[in-house]
């Protein structure tokens, strides 16, 4: 610890703030009540409730009753005690929370009220949130803290009223803080919401309205491809929504071809090592495009056994089995060539509708509906090909389709861009909290004043009392 402090201010110890409390030890019999006098703090129920952003805990999944806590010989913590885990990953910065009232902690757990004479109780918890207690473990496998440790931390000691003067700030700034982390967490899933607003508008022909009312000569579109080889399912009912004019509702066996990819041959495996034969596995299909991370790679001999399951530059992508069926993009031009895993489909072969309106269709929250409905109309977990060949589509004119894809990618690569800064500016946020509290010990956020009692008379008046 810095040992230059500002006038006025003291060095001393947590022991000779407050009293600190050892746990007890809580046999399972007396477990499972929820009703009682005390209730009785596991590690968990500390750190359950200091991770929902509270400072003052109140809810603990067991009770006991004072009879109980005799035969157990507990110690019960005053209301507005600070208590925190004493060993594990628990033990780590910020598990810290001050009880409402009158409770009971576990062996695991350490707890300290701080003499109020001395110093400011508030301001104990704030300090002992930037304290690692870890480093102060005398455990090797699993990081533990002696109370004995605990109390020999030293500590600044402001002059009281300045004690006060810091808390008032400290609860006005990190509220603050707190005010802007709440308000950042939205924003995912409003961007979310936003870039699915922006494919549902842009299949409906809403996004494009203004464009339509430009470029009125517009052909009606027609159904370019014929597969009669792909069977009729009557299981397959969609609920379809009105279209603009010239727009038609089509199936996907309409306007291309739906091919399945291939498995690693029997006792074959994958390298990382690149051989100039990437396999793209369902992993790799995200974010409607390949994720380079993670791509393994076929060895030649391996590669010409399974040669015809490839894909080309444009190929639309569907994944049809596991927890992320209906993930949809397109490949680029980097992955021309490459093997597709069987847990995937490619739309190949298409006539009047360009592969990125497709993607956008594919991902919509309309077509990612009818997707649902397929997989549960059929076997499960599976999206069997026949089946994503008869999954509608909306199909403008390709001159529109162009329109769309052009809008879109500009509206998500504007969400992107606030994705990006919303990152930043939250790996700020991040580090305030500390920085505030760093600067509260320094002496650096209130003013100091003449007339406060120095810290160093406050302690010894209070040693002589006790």
């Amino acid at each position: 610890m810095n040992n230059e402090f500002p006038r006025g201010w003291a060095k001393t110890k947590v022991g000779k703030v407050g009293k600190v409390y050892s746990g007890t030890g809580f046999p399972k019999k007396f477990q499972g009540q929820k009703t009682g006098k005390y209730p009785f703090f596991k590690v968990g129920d500390i750190s359950k409730e200091v991770q929902k952003g509270k400072i003052y805990i109140d809810t603990a999944d067991n009770h006991i009753d004072s009879d109980v806590a005799a035969k157990i010989k507990s110690k019960v913590l005053p209301a507005g005690a600070i208590v925190f885990a004493k060993i594990g990953e628990a033990l780590k910065l910020n598990r810290r929370g001050i009880l409402t009232g009158e409770s009971i902690i576990d062996n695991n757990a350490l707890g300290i009220k701080a003499d109020d004479r001395v110093y400011n109780n508030k301001l104990l918890f704030y300090f002992l949130k930037t304290v690692d207690l870890s480093l102060y473990s005398a455990g090797n496998a699993v990081p533990s803290v002696r109370k004995s440790t605990f109390e020999e931390i030293e500590l600044p000691l402001p002059p009281l009223p300045e004690q006060h003067r810091i808390v008032t700030q400290l609860d006005a700034l990190l509220g603050r803080v707190a005010q802007v982390h709440e308000r950042l967490e939205r924003l995912p899933d409003l961007l979310q919401q936003f870039r699915q607003s922006v494919l549902a508008r842009a299949v409906s022909g809403e996004l494009t309205a203004d464009w339509r009312e430009g470029n009125s000569d517009l052909e009606k579109v027609n159904i370019l491809k014929k597969d009669k080889k792909a069977i009729e399912d009557s299981a397959d009912k969609y609920v379809l929504f009105e279209l603009p004019e010239k727009w038609a509702w089509v199936k996907i066996k309409d306007i291309g071809d739906v091919k399945g990819g291939k498995r690693l041959p029997k006792g074959e495996s994958l390298v990382t090592t690149d051989t100039g034969f990437p396999y793209i596995k369902a992993g790799n299909l995200k974010s409607g495009t390949v994720i380079e991370e993670g791509i393994e790679f076929l060895l030649p001999d391996i590669q010409k056994k399974i040669s015809r399951y490839i894909v080309e530059a444009g190929d639309v992508y569907i994944t049809i089995v596991g927890a992320c069926i209906g993930d949809s993009g397109v490949i680029p031009e980097k992955y021309d060539g490459a093997n597709l895993t069987e847990n995937a489909c490619k739309i190949c072969n298409r006539s009047g509708v360009l592969s990125h309106y497709l993607s956008i269709w594919l991902r919509s929250p309309f077509c990612q509906g009818f997707i649902k409905e397929t997989i549960m109309s059929g076997a499960q977990g599976k999206l069997a090909l026949g089946r994503v060949k008869m999954i509608p589509i909306p199909l403008p004119s390709e001159k529109e389709q162009q329109e769309i894809v052009r809008r879109v990618e500009s509206l998500l690569a504007l969400a992107d861009r606030i994705e990006v800064r919303y990152e930043e500016l939250w790996a700020k946020v991040e580090l305030l909290p500390q920085a505030i509290l760093a600067k509260a010990f320094r002496g650096e956020l209130v003013p100091q004043e003449a007339g406060d009692e120095p810290a160093g008379v406050l302690l010894e008046r209070i040693s002589k009392e006790r």
